[in-house]
């Protein structure tokens, strides 16, 4: 039962890290936010439960066999809400600057780095103690992984404005390794497992600034959690389901959940994809120094908090 959370999460990453997410998931307000499609009460079926979980994306890494820790581009806080029926998502910038203990004191390092040189565990330390939330379990997946689960939906449905992201694709081809098919045209449609990850990658196209791919990333990730959301729920997609097409990532992905832990996490998160996802962005007012991002420590730590309900 494994492989089913490790779909249900994995989908809800896509990384990496929305069709188009509806208006109210859009902003950037963390009030707004907050209130985003708000749920009548109601009582929460026995062995459904609430559950903190940081989903991290990793380009190339191979989990087949032992290697070093992966370097992780995408971090996305997944909060389980069953008392909302809501799937909450907090997504942090790679280049988000936070304080790491180390032997020699307190530094200053880009998030996107703490995975791989101390390790999924203490990336969770590190947002746990800059953020002041507690965090349940993590799941470290790749983006070959993330493709193949679109493709299992049988693609997912993405608004293109344009057809930029055919000029991501050999960068696309070399991290998935599969065969670009060009895009050939734009507006509402279904792009395969690759143009997904194509898609993703396509916020770093044109040489932007750090602030103008900060927000096409903010954009990329609601497009792309919601558009896979939608598709588990329009097919109606059930624990069985799951473990099938799961059955073909178990080499992309790995985890601390324990064993006796992913069927409740599993049913937990399928019972709320019928509501529309609640979306945080972290920071909500872009500082940028160089190329790093600096968050809030009062604005957005009290934001993250009060999202999640802690």
């Amino acid at each position: 039962m494994k492989k089913i959370i490790s779909f249900v999460l994995a989908m809800v990453m896509l990384l990496f890290t929305a069709c188009a997410a509806r208006e109210e998931t859009k902003t950037s307000s963390p009030e707004t936010a907050s209130v985003t499609a708000q749920t009548t009460k109601q009582s929460v079926p026995e062995g459904i439960d609430g559950y903190t979980i940081l989903l991290m994306g990793s380009s190339e890494a191979d989990f087949s066999e032992d290697s070093e820790n992966p370097y992780a581009l995408t971090h996305i806080l997944i909060t389980i809400d069953p008392e909302g029926s809501v799937l909450k998502f907090v997504t942090f910038p790679y280049n988000l600057l936070v304080d790491v203990e180390t032997e020699d004191g307190v530094e200053s390092e880009q998030l996107q780095f703490v995975c791989n040189s101390l390790g999924p565990d203490e990336t969770v330390t590190v947002l746990e103690e800059n953020f002041g939330i507690d965090i349940d379990y993590w799941v470290l997946m790749n983006m070959a992984g993330v493709s193949d689960i679109v493709d299992a939906l049988g693609g997912i449905e993405i608004d293109l404005a344009d057809l930029s992201i055919n000029d991501i694709a050999e960068y696309a081809e070399y991290i998935v390794g599969q065969v670009w098919v060009n895009v050939t045209k734009t507006g509402l449609q279904i792009l395969s497992g690759l143009q997904t990850a194509g898609y993703f990658f396509n916020t770093m196209y044109d040489n932007p600034t750090a602030e103008e791919e900060e927000n096409r990333f903010r954009e990329h990730h609601r497009t792309i959690i919601t558009a896979v959301v939608q598709a588990v729920e329009l097919l109606q997609l059930q624990g069985k389901d799951l473990v099938t097409i799961a059955e073909n990532v178990e080499e992309r992905y790995t985890s601390n959940i324990p064993e006796d832990e992913w069927q409740q996490i599993a049913d937990s998160a399928l019972y709320c994809v019928s509501n529309d996802p609640q979306f945080l962005h972290v920071p909500q007012t872009i500082e940028v120094s160089g190329w790093d991002i600096v968050y809030d420590p009062e604005t957005d730590v009290s934001a993250v908090q009060q999202f999640i309900g802690e």
